[in-house]
């Protein structure tokens, strides 16, 4: 009995200490619940969900972008019309992101950065590598279920839904975490020629299970000076100036004058380092392109 009351006096006291000691992220009151997936704190958060936010951020960036050939080019697949003078219009899902790994001596970190769903979804992600990877799997089984089950590809709205479901349900789990990583999800829609239809477009899923559209151009992970990317992109999407080539090309200058940036007193991944930057390895960039038609190619750029 004694030694039971002693170690609950003790227990106590740590507790008491801890919630009012100064800690990374929390306040002096704000400490005692920083551990607590549903328990909100005092100033109003969930510390858990920020964190697992946090996290998702300090990932390698991917930047993605929908363009889109109407002159049937960009695909060996791709069928023209009966017409001479008018050519299917093909919408590409364009995706750069740099590709570290620790040692030379290894051609890849054993994470697939990108990742078809169905033949019109794609998906990449950035943050926990760990994380991305259970999501991912997830997210697949769940588009083949949902085919076999009602013999149809899953519609985007409704993998959307469920996606963001499986990321808010673990920010209220019991014995376990959110997910600290970001999904950018990119749909291009059945039929391209008809206009009025739904329009190809970027989507971002968060650890708190938000799901945020982009448009035709976006970007998940650590980007440097995201406004400058994206303004950028955008007015060269608006101008339709480029070929598919040319498109690629601009999208990996644009995140490689971006990472350039970000090497300057950190890594890739958020860390600081001490190093001089000549000293940090430099990263070689993963591009990849989806299509209905040939589907997901990746390839590696020293």
């Amino acid at each position: 009995g004694g030694f039971l009351t002693t170690l609950l006096l003790w227990t106590g006291i740590v507790g008491f200490c801890w919630g009012s000691g100064d800690h990374e992220l929390t306040g002096s009151v704000d400490g005692r619940y920083s551990f607590s997936l549903t328990t909100f704190s005092p100033s109003g958060h969930l510390q858990q969900v920020a964190r697992a936010t946090r996290a998702s951020t300090l990932g390698p960036p991917v930047v993605a972008m929908i363009y889109k050939d109407s002159c049937g080019t960009t695909s060996t697949t791709t069928t023209t019309t009966t017409n001479n003078n008018n050519s299917r219009k093909t919408s590409i899902v364009l995706l750069v992101s740099p590709h570290v790994t620790p040692t030379p001596l290894m051609e890849a970190d054993g994470t697939a950065r990108f990742c078809a769903i169905t033949p019109c979804i794609v998906a990449a992600h950035s943050g926990v590598g760990a994380d991305g990877r259970v999501v991912l799997a997830a997210a697949q089984r769940m588009a083949v279920e949902h085919e076999y089950t009602f013999d149809e590809p899953i519609p985007i709205s409704h993998f959307l839904e469920q996606t963001s479901l499986l990321f808010q349900e673990y920010t209220m789990k019991a014995g376990n975490r959110p997910f600290g990583c970001v999904l950018l999800i990119a749909h291009l829609p059945e039929d391209d020629d008809n206009d009025d239809d739904v329009q190809p477009e970027l989507y971002a899923i968060h650890p708190s299970g938000s799901v945020e559209s982009l448009g035709q151009c976006g970007y998940i992970g650590a980007i440097a000076d995201a406004d400058s990317l994206l303004k950028d992109l955008e007015s060269s999407i608006s101008a339709n100036t480029w070929n598919v080539t040319e498109a690629k090309q601009s999208l990996l200058d644009a995140l490689q004058k971006d990472v350039q940036t970000s090497r300057t007193g950190r890594t890739l991944s958020g860390q600081e380092v001490t190093q001089e930057n000549d000293a940090l390895p430099k990263p070689a960039f993963l591009t990849a392109s989806f299509t209905k038609h040939d589907g997901l190619k990746v390839n590696q750029i020293p």
